[in-house]
């Protein structure tokens, strides 16, 4: 019965009395199914605050009235209206996105005084910049054209122009963007880092797996339509906002791997997809590739002893620690060393045991190592969960270099432990040298140099070290160590 609905909605305490508020009320809003009726709601502002209705609720009650220029001329000509319900950012995008006026849409993108007044940041635009795109193809194309023309260009934020950028999909535009002298730095250096990637330079036989985290609203149909063949799932994240999770629908190989990834990035960018502070960039290297008890223990001594520089350099250079780091990839080290008396070290015959040892240790699958999935039959994966959610590939390969690095080396220094000092190579020496620096040595910045010198070639080095230098001397309050 629509009128007792209202007659009840009328009664904002009885409302409150009985807990109908927030959701529950918008639903209630919503069955009455009469548009004119849910304006005058709306409109009572107060009385929507009482009930809760602010943000994502008022952004879904107004859509339901299906009148562009009410939301035109009633909400997004109010800017004081909209701050009043709590409605910027990507609640104001997926309003502008509900007028479906193109012509609307491109004149809020010109007008940056009232973009800023409703907190529509540059990774919020893209989503409007795509939509428009995908009415009017060329449009992005125009839109970076006349920045350049008007000599704006640099006013845009370096990963919202890179991303817009690619998002035109022309290799020629793209290249023409890169070499022209009308960019900044950042921007050229993010354009490079998506087109020019390193190659993965892990052992033939070691799996790998990724997650890549994004927030956007691009529908998982359409993100799948533009990965196209390549073999990826999609799936919903709810510690994000309008996040999406892609992961490899099996595990990747080093030769896959660079490609695999590459098309990813480039689909969740042409989805107008994003990245956040919320966002976490995890890698899973096969966990077969450890084969024996000391192959563990090198492991864990190594994570044990070089924690804290793990977390300055799991991220591009220059990049912080995102601020949900403590929460979902939690130090281990000190909870690990405090009970590795709970286990045999040196006698431990039972590899199996071992394992489930480690595990019992570790506790939460939300540390910064997890090897909670280990003997996983469908999954048997050591996933290392510091890096920050990022859509630029490069990154993605480093990381994973580095990681399956750590896994490698702590399988060979087992096999280098058994040789005779006669029987060992020069290079062998010089692994067993670092593995007994980051033991001994308090220098942490040589600790960093041994610990990169145990994981990746001596070409690689130097883009390790310089995310090592580029937030060791910040007065970054890095993660404590439990």
């Amino acid at each position: 019965d629509p009128e007792y609905i209202k007659e009840c909605l009328e009664n904002v305490e009885k409302m409150q009395a009985l807990y109908i508020n927030g959701d529950r009320a918008v639903a209630l809003i919503k069955a009455t199914e009469d548009p004119e009726y849910i304006k005058e709601c709306l409109e009572n502002v107060e009385k929507m605050q009482a009930l809760y209705i602010n943000g994502d609720r008022a952004v879904n009650l107004i859509k339901e009235t299906g009148d562009s220029e009410y939301i035109k001329e009633k909400w997004l000509e109010n800017v004081k209206k909209m701050q009043a319900l709590g409605i910027e950012g990507r609640n104001a995008v997926i309003l502008i996105k509900a007028t479906k006026d193109i012509e609307y849409i491109k004149k809020l993108l010109k007008n940056k005084e009232k973009t800023k007044a409703l907190n529509i940041q540059d990774f919020h635009a893209i989503e409007l910049i795509r939509t428009v795109e995908e009415k009017e193809p060329g449009y992005i194309k125009e839109y970076i054209k006349n920045h350049i023309k008007n000599r704006k260009i640099n006013e845009l934020e370096s990963t919202f122009l890179a991303q817009a950028i690619i998002m035109t999909g022309d290799a020629e535009f793209i290249d023409y963007c890169e070499n022209s002298d009308v960019l900044n730095h950042e921007t050229r250096e993010i354009l490079d880092r998506f087109t020019k990637m390193p190659p993965v330079t892990l052992p033939d036989k070691m799996t790998i797996g990724v997650e890549i985290e994004s927030e956007g609203l691009a529908s998982r149909e359409e993100i799948a339509g533009i990965i196209g063949n390549l073999s990826w799932k999609l799936k919903p994240d709810d510690t994000l906002d309008d996040g999406i999770e892609a992961v490899p629908s099996s595990g990747l190989t080093p030769s896959t791997a660079g490609d695999e990834i590459y098309g990813a990035c480039k689909a969740l960018c042409l989805s107008g997809q994003t990245i956040s502070e919320r966002c976490g960039g995890h890698i899973h290297i096969g966990a077969d590739y450890l084969t024996d008890l000391q192959d563990w223990k090198n492991l864990r001594t190594i994570w044990n002893d070089t924690e804290k520089i793990l977390y300055i350099i799991s991220n591009r250079k220059g990049e912080i620690p995102r601020k949900g780091v403590l929460v979902y990839a939690r130090p281990i080290s000190g909870n690990d060393e405090s009970k590795q008396e709970t286990i045999n070290l040196e006698n431990e015959s039972d590899l199996e045991k071992f394992i489930v040892g480690t595990k019992i240790i570790q506790g939460t699958r939300y540390s910064g190592i997890n090897y909670c999935n280990v003997g996983r039959k469908e999954k048997n994966t050591i996933e290392f969960r510091l890096p920050n959610g990022t859509l630029d590939p490069t990154t993605w390969i480093e990381n994973i270099n580095f990681f399956g690095g750590l896994v490698r080396v702590s399988h060979e220094l087992s096999k280098i432990m058994l040789k005779s000092e006669e029987q060992r190579t020069e290079e062998e020496k010089k692994m067993l040298y670092n593995y007994e620096v980051i033991q001994m040595e308090q220098d942490e910045r040589k600790v960093a140099e041994a610990l990169i010198g145990l994981c990746v070639s001596q070409e690689q080095m130097q883009t390790y070290l310089d995310r090592y230098d580029a937030v060791s001397y910040t007065h970054l309050t890095l993660p404590t160590i439990a």
